[in-house]
């Protein structure tokens, strides 16, 4: 029983981490669970399409539609976020041919990419698949498994594993994001899709440093960032209560929605060291990222209208 109940834990954790789950692999993938209910999807898109319903995916969604400071729009159909493309069915597929996306981004560690490589129509138009392997720290999911089941984890420790600030600091992230940043102003290759496992965490700031880079205000970074907790909702309300059932006694699920989701003070703590490392976040972009303003001119020609 407690080996059962460590490897469940195991699997849950192993989603918000960005680490991988072993899906049985084939032709096609077994009967797709990330089916995102009609109901649901009109909760996000009265003004627009922002969550799309591609079979197979949870949190894939379209970054148009946000204003900047200075009263322009973002493109919509231009530029994608989401979580892992490898549990496309051939419905899936379809769907996601059907965006004409031309590029596709994939933040995720070698590891991940062995054990659930992107599934991803054969017809691809695309020019370009890169890979920017935006790797988390190291951690020992074992121990870390058996210290929460136990209850010997502190909420300092949670929060400092989903701490994105290492982004900032580490200079090979920076280097990475950087990079991306400065080939979506120079390439052509649009509409361009970037995603990790969760769809949540390095795609989530890579979202941010996206919008903040064309001038969407840091509030409106901040929504979008966060928006990701209302789209899983009902998705991480279901494995909890699948948990729950397969465990006695009551489970902390606090705890697990943290781990599964992304936090304000998360957010925030990544605002506040880009200015306090680089003075502001037009620094950090300069400085941090060496994107210059000619390349944050090209963005904004690029994914902004009037």
């Amino acid at each position: 029983m407690k080996r059962l109940l460590v490897t469940l834990l195991l699997l849950l954790i192993g989603i918000s981490l960005g680490l991988f789950i072993a899906y049985k692999r084939g032709g096609e993938t077994e009967a797709v669970t990330h089916i995102i209910p009609t109901q649901h999807l009109a909760k996000f898109n009265s003004q627009g399409i922002r969550l799309l319903s591609i079979p197979g995916t949870k949190n894939f969604r379209d970054m148009g539609g946000y204003k900047t400071a200075d009263g322009k729009t973002v493109k919509w159909n231009m530029v994608y976020r989401s979580d892992s493309l490898a549990h496309l069915d051939s419905a899936g597929m379809s769907a996601f041919a059907d965006l004409g996306i031309r590029a596709i981004t994939d933040l995720r560690s070698e590891p991940e990419r062995i054990q659930e490589p992107d599934r991803i129509p054969a017809n691809y138009p695309g020019s370009k698949y890169q890979v920017l392997p935006i790797n988390d720290r190291p951690v020992d999911i074992r121990a870390l498994g058996k210290r929460i089941v136990m209850g010997k984890i502190t909420d300092a420790e949670i929060s400092d594993l989903l701490d994105h600030r290492r982004f900032i600091t580490n200079s090979s992230h920076r280097s990475y994001w950087g990079q991306w940043l400065a080939e979506l102003a120079n390439d052509d290759a649009t509409p361009h899709l970037f995603h990790c496992t969760s769809g949540k965490d390095r795609t989530g700031f890579g979202g941010a440093i996206f919008l903040l880079a064309i001038g969407v205000p840091k509030e409106t970074v901040q929504q979008d960032f966060l928006l990701s907790n209302k789209v899983l909702e009902d998705y991480n309300t279901a494995r909890i209560a699948e948990i729950d059932k397969k465990i006695p006694g009551n489970i902390d699920e606090a705890l697990f929605r943290k781990i599964l989701g992304v936090s304000q003070e998360t957010i925030e703590a990544t605002f506040a060291e880009m200015e306090s490392r680089y003075g502001s976040i037009d620094g950090f972009f300069r400085d941090g990222l060496e994107i210059d303003d000619e390349t944050r001119q090209k963005l904004k020609d690029k994914f902004l209208e009037d």
